[in-house]
């Protein structure tokens, strides 16, 4: 794996999911350096 070194350097991530039912998916991301998380969401968003 490639280590980002500097600025405008990004890491990606790639994936794909199976939900049965239900009407949307929420994925969540911890950014260590900012001490919060990074919510993306695919669909209904029902939590907010």
């Amino acid at each position: 794996m490639e280590h980002p070194k500097g600025a405008g350097e990004y890491r990606y991530l790639r994936f794909a999911w199976k939900k049965l039912g239900g009407t949307g998916v929420m994925v969540q991301f911890y950014d260590p350096n900012g001490s919060k998380w990074n919510r993306y969401h695919v669909g209904k968003n029902v939590l907010g």
